[in-house]
Protein backbone atom coordinates (compact mmCIF):
# COMPACT_ATOMS: atom_id res chain seq x y z
CA UNK A 1 0.00 0.00 0.00
CA UNK A 2 1.05 3.38 -0.78
CA UNK A 3 2.16 5.54 1.90
CA UNK A 4 0.68 9.42 1.77
CA UNK A 5 2.35 12.75 2.87
CA UNK A 6 0.90 15.73 3.46
CA UNK A 7 3.61 18.05 2.60
CA UNK A 8 3.32 21.82 3.25
CA UNK A 9 6.57 22.98 1.87
CA UNK A 10 5.88 23.64 -1.87
CA UNK A 11 8.00 25.62 -3.62
CA UNK A 12 5.64 28.25 -4.84
CA UNK A 13 4.08 28.73 -1.46
CA UNK A 14 5.70 28.23 1.67
CA UNK A 15 8.73 29.73 1.82
CA UNK A 16 10.89 31.27 4.83
CA UNK A 17 8.23 30.05 7.56
CA UNK A 18 5.32 32.61 6.95
CA UNK A 19 2.86 29.68 7.38
CA UNK A 20 1.22 26.78 5.77
CA UNK A 21 -0.67 28.16 2.21
CA UNK A 22 1.22 31.72 2.86
CA UNK A 23 2.09 33.66 -0.67
CA UNK A 24 3.67 36.06 1.41
CA UNK A 25 7.46 35.14 1.22
CA UNK A 26 10.42 35.59 -1.25
CA UNK A 27 10.14 32.65 -3.92
CA UNK A 28 13.56 30.50 -4.50
CA UNK A 29 13.57 31.89 -8.21
CA UNK A 30 12.87 35.14 -7.19
CA UNK A 31 15.65 37.98 -6.04
CA UNK A 32 14.80 40.75 -4.51
CA UNK A 33 16.31 44.81 -3.85
CA UNK A 34 15.35 44.86 -0.03
CA UNK A 35 16.10 41.76 2.35
CA UNK A 36 12.49 40.30 3.22
CA UNK A 37 14.34 37.83 5.82
CA UNK A 38 17.38 37.69 8.27
CA UNK A 39 20.39 36.66 6.00
CA UNK A 40 21.14 32.96 6.65
CA UNK A 41 17.56 32.16 7.28
CA UNK A 42 16.85 28.41 6.39
CA UNK A 43 14.43 27.51 4.42
CA UNK A 44 14.21 23.52 4.38
CA UNK A 45 12.06 20.46 2.45
CA UNK A 46 10.71 17.41 2.49
CA UNK A 47 12.78 15.96 -0.25
CA UNK A 48 15.92 17.50 0.77
CA UNK A 49 16.75 20.63 -0.36
CA UNK A 50 18.25 23.02 1.96
CA UNK A 51 18.35 26.88 1.13
CA UNK A 52 19.51 30.26 3.00
CA UNK A 53 19.18 33.54 2.53
CA UNK A 54 21.30 35.39 1.35
CA UNK A 55 22.63 39.33 -0.04
CA UNK A 56 25.14 39.08 -3.07
CA UNK A 57 28.62 40.88 -3.92
CA UNK A 58 28.07 40.93 -7.44
CA UNK A 59 26.07 39.50 -10.49
CA UNK A 60 26.04 36.03 -10.67
CA UNK A 61 24.70 33.47 -13.37
CA UNK A 62 22.53 30.21 -12.35
CA UNK A 63 24.34 26.82 -11.39
CA UNK A 64 26.81 28.74 -9.96
CA UNK A 65 29.18 27.50 -7.00
CA UNK A 66 29.35 30.79 -4.50
CA UNK A 67 32.15 31.42 -1.85
CA UNK A 68 32.16 33.87 1.16
CA UNK A 69 33.53 37.07 0.03
CA UNK A 70 36.58 36.76 1.67
CA UNK A 71 37.09 40.87 1.82
CA UNK A 72 33.42 41.41 3.16
CA UNK A 73 34.48 41.34 7.03
CA UNK A 74 37.40 38.97 7.13
CA UNK A 75 40.11 40.44 9.34
CA UNK A 76 42.89 37.90 9.11
CA UNK A 77 44.84 37.05 12.58
CA UNK A 78 45.95 39.76 14.59
CA UNK A 79 48.79 38.88 17.33
CA UNK A 80 49.18 39.99 20.84
CA UNK A 81 46.11 42.77 20.29
CA UNK A 82 45.48 45.09 23.07
CA UNK A 83 41.84 44.17 25.39
CA UNK A 84 40.16 45.87 27.70
CA UNK A 85 39.04 44.81 29.77
CA UNK A 86 39.58 40.86 30.07
CA UNK A 87 37.93 38.85 32.52
CA UNK A 88 35.68 36.48 31.88
CA UNK A 89 31.98 37.63 31.91
CA UNK A 90 32.74 40.62 29.79
CA UNK A 91 29.85 41.45 26.82
CA UNK A 92 31.92 44.73 25.82
CA UNK A 93 35.20 44.72 25.24
CA UNK A 94 37.61 47.59 23.18
CA UNK A 95 40.23 45.78 21.25
CA UNK A 96 43.61 47.85 19.38
CA UNK A 97 45.42 46.61 16.74
CA UNK A 98 46.53 48.24 13.36
CA UNK A 99 44.49 45.42 11.63
CA UNK A 100 41.23 47.62 12.68
CA UNK A 101 42.10 50.37 10.80
CA UNK A 102 39.98 50.25 8.53
CA UNK A 103 37.06 49.94 10.59
CA UNK A 104 35.13 53.40 9.74
CA UNK A 105 31.70 52.71 9.27
CA UNK A 106 29.36 51.61 12.87
CA UNK A 107 28.28 47.77 12.87
CA UNK A 108 29.98 47.13 9.35
CA UNK A 109 31.14 43.84 11.50
CA UNK A 110 28.02 42.96 13.63
CA UNK A 111 27.54 39.86 13.26
CA UNK A 112 30.77 38.74 12.79
CA UNK A 113 32.75 36.53 15.18
CA UNK A 114 35.62 37.48 17.20
CA UNK A 115 38.01 34.40 17.17
CA UNK A 116 40.51 33.59 19.86
CA UNK A 117 43.23 31.72 18.07
CA UNK A 118 45.81 31.46 19.95
CA UNK A 119 46.86 32.72 23.97
CA UNK A 120 45.38 33.27 26.36
CA UNK A 121 41.56 32.21 26.12
CA UNK A 122 42.07 30.42 22.84
CA UNK A 123 39.34 28.33 21.24
CA UNK A 124 36.28 30.19 21.26
CA UNK A 125 34.38 32.90 19.01
CA UNK A 126 32.25 35.28 19.82
CA UNK A 127 29.45 37.10 17.91
CA UNK A 128 29.32 40.66 17.26
CA UNK A 129 26.45 42.49 18.25
CA UNK A 130 27.62 45.68 17.50
CA UNK A 131 30.52 48.20 17.41
CA UNK A 132 31.35 51.64 16.87
CA UNK A 133 34.48 52.82 14.71
CA UNK A 134 37.67 52.80 14.59
CA UNK A 135 39.58 55.76 16.74
CA UNK A 136 43.79 55.21 17.09
CA UNK A 137 43.57 51.88 15.99
CA UNK A 138 40.39 50.47 18.95
CA UNK A 139 37.23 49.50 18.09
CA UNK A 140 34.68 49.03 21.18
CA UNK A 141 32.64 45.84 20.67
CA UNK A 142 29.60 44.57 22.25
CA UNK A 143 29.41 40.51 22.21
CA UNK A 144 26.35 38.86 22.30
CA UNK A 145 27.43 36.55 24.64
CA UNK A 146 30.02 37.06 27.52
CA UNK A 147 33.88 35.95 27.11
CA UNK A 148 33.48 32.77 28.23
CA UNK A 149 37.34 32.56 29.73
CA UNK A 150 39.63 35.63 30.33
CA UNK A 151 41.71 36.79 27.40
CA UNK A 152 45.05 38.44 28.30
CA UNK A 153 45.92 42.45 26.78
CA UNK A 154 48.93 41.51 24.43
CA UNK A 155 48.72 37.52 24.64
CA UNK A 156 45.64 36.85 23.14
CA UNK A 157 45.36 36.47 18.79
CA UNK A 158 42.50 37.08 17.08
CA UNK A 159 40.41 37.22 13.96
CA UNK A 160 37.25 38.15 12.98
CA UNK A 161 35.48 36.15 10.75
CA UNK A 162 32.54 37.38 8.31
CA UNK A 163 29.16 35.35 8.91
CA UNK A 164 29.32 32.75 5.80
CA UNK A 165 25.89 34.02 4.12
CA UNK A 166 26.50 38.43 4.21
CA UNK A 167 27.76 38.67 0.91
CA UNK A 168 28.40 35.89 -1.43
CA UNK A 169 30.58 36.04 -4.73
CA UNK A 170 31.55 33.32 -7.86
CA UNK A 171 33.65 31.01 -5.48
CA UNK A 172 37.51 31.46 -7.01
CA UNK A 173 39.41 28.74 -8.69
CA UNK A 174 42.27 29.74 -7.30
CA UNK A 175 43.66 29.29 -3.64
CA UNK A 176 45.61 32.24 -1.92
CA UNK A 177 45.51 33.94 1.51
CA UNK A 178 42.46 35.86 1.11
CA UNK A 179 40.47 34.84 -1.59
CA UNK A 180 36.73 33.65 -2.55
CA UNK A 181 37.31 29.84 -1.70
CA UNK A 182 35.23 28.72 1.04
CA UNK A 183 32.19 27.40 -0.56
CA UNK A 184 28.50 28.33 0.85
CA UNK A 185 26.32 27.30 -1.67
CA UNK A 186 24.57 26.69 -5.37
CA UNK A 187 22.46 29.60 -7.14
CA UNK A 188 19.14 28.53 -8.37
CA UNK A 189 18.83 31.40 -10.50
CA UNK A 190 20.72 34.00 -11.91
CA UNK A 191 21.52 37.33 -9.17
CA UNK A 192 22.27 41.36 -10.06
CA UNK A 193 24.90 42.35 -7.72
CA UNK A 194 23.76 43.78 -4.30
CA UNK A 195 20.28 41.45 -4.10
CA UNK A 196 18.89 39.14 -1.75
CA UNK A 197 17.70 35.66 -2.33
CA UNK A 198 18.04 31.57 -1.67
CA UNK A 199 21.08 30.28 -2.21
CA UNK A 200 20.72 26.08 -2.14
CA UNK A 201 23.23 24.53 0.69
CA UNK A 202 22.14 20.91 0.19
CA UNK A 203 20.41 18.09 -2.06
CA UNK A 204 19.64 17.54 -5.48
CA UNK A 205 20.90 20.82 -7.61
CA UNK A 206 22.63 21.74 -11.05
CA UNK A 207 25.64 23.16 -10.92
CA UNK A 208 28.31 24.18 -13.27
CA UNK A 209 30.68 21.58 -14.58
CA UNK A 210 34.11 21.61 -15.89
CA UNK A 211 35.25 18.26 -17.02
CA UNK A 212 39.00 19.21 -18.51
CA UNK A 213 39.71 16.80 -21.25
CA UNK A 214 39.70 13.29 -18.95
CA UNK A 215 37.03 14.05 -16.17
CA UNK A 216 34.43 12.54 -17.25
CA UNK A 217 31.22 12.47 -14.13
CA UNK A 218 29.82 9.30 -13.22
CA UNK A 219 26.90 8.69 -10.41
CA UNK A 220 28.10 9.03 -6.77
CA UNK A 221 31.75 10.42 -7.75
CA UNK A 222 33.09 12.86 -5.37
CA UNK A 223 33.05 16.91 -6.74
CA UNK A 224 35.23 19.40 -5.85
CA UNK A 225 35.40 23.40 -6.22
CA UNK A 226 37.17 23.63 -9.69
CA UNK A 227 40.36 24.73 -10.02
CA UNK A 228 40.15 26.08 -13.45
CA UNK A 229 36.45 27.65 -13.60
CA UNK A 230 35.20 29.70 -11.49
CA UNK A 231 31.99 28.45 -10.34
CA UNK A 232 32.17 25.46 -11.34
CA UNK A 233 33.06 21.84 -10.00
CA UNK A 234 35.10 18.93 -10.95
CA UNK A 235 35.08 15.26 -10.25
CA UNK A 236 37.71 14.71 -7.66
CA UNK A 237 40.18 12.03 -8.68
CA UNK A 238 43.32 10.87 -7.61
CA UNK A 239 45.39 13.30 -9.47
CA UNK A 240 43.56 16.46 -8.58
CA UNK A 241 44.71 18.58 -5.98
CA UNK A 242 43.59 18.54 -2.16
CA UNK A 243 43.58 22.09 -1.71
CA UNK A 244 39.85 23.07 -3.03
CA UNK A 245 36.92 21.37 -0.89
CA UNK A 246 34.97 18.25 -1.69
CA UNK A 247 31.27 20.00 -2.08
CA UNK A 248 28.87 17.21 -2.98
CA UNK A 249 28.73 13.87 -5.70
CA UNK A 250 27.15 13.45 -8.90
CA UNK A 251 23.76 12.28 -8.79
CA UNK A 252 23.54 11.79 -12.71
CA UNK A 253 26.52 11.59 -14.99
CA UNK A 254 27.14 12.38 -18.95
CA UNK A 255 27.98 16.10 -18.04
CA UNK A 256 30.40 17.83 -20.55
CA UNK A 257 32.67 20.20 -19.91
CA UNK A 258 31.31 23.88 -19.76
CA UNK A 259 27.76 22.50 -19.17
CA UNK A 260 26.13 21.70 -16.36
CA UNK A 261 26.18 18.50 -14.03
CA UNK A 262 23.37 17.34 -11.97
CA UNK A 263 24.61 16.97 -7.94
CA UNK A 264 23.79 16.07 -4.75
CA UNK A 265 25.10 19.29 -3.25
CA UNK A 266 26.36 18.34 0.54
CA UNK A 267 27.56 21.73 1.87
CA UNK A 268 24.98 21.39 5.35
Amino acid sequence: MAITVQNNDYTTNRIGGTGIGSRSGQGLYTESSTAKYDLGAKLEFSDGRVFRYTKTGAAISAGILVAQDFSAGNIAEFDDATISPVAAGSTVITITASALSGVDAVNELAGSFINTVDGTGEGYAYKIKSHGVESSNAVEFTLFDPLVTAVASGATDLQITAPAYRQVVTCAATVGAATDTMPVGVTPIAFTSGYYGWIQTRGICTCLFDGGTTDTPHVGVALRAADQDAGAVEPRIASSPVALPTVGIVAVGAAADTQHVSMNLMLE
